[in-house]
């Protein structure tokens, strides 16, 4: 694994559910801040963002798109959240 300052072409994140454990009570307060992280990010490079269904990619891309993000440098991957 190369160490964290080697050059590279992307950055890969997960955004996070609301209905999840992560943020309680503080969710509506994260999509904000993880836009602005990834718009400081895709000024450099492609973001790929692993995404559990196609609501949260809708909350998600509106929250980029209010954030000023260019969707274009950004990639959304779907996957199955894990449930026990």
């Amino acid at each position: 694994m190369p160490a964290e300052w080697e050059p590279h072409t992307s950055t890969w994140l997960t955004w996070p559910r609301p209905a999840s454990i992560s943020f309680p009570g503080r969710y509506d307060i994260v999509p904000p801040i993880l836009a602005k992280l990834v718009h400081l990010i895709a000024e450099g490079e492609s973001v790929h963002i692993n995404i559990w269904d196609a609501d949260l990619e809708r909350l998600a891309k509106r929250s980029l798109e209010d954030g000023g993000v260019p969707l274009a440098k950004v990639q959304f991957h779907p996957f199955r959240a894990y449930e026990p």
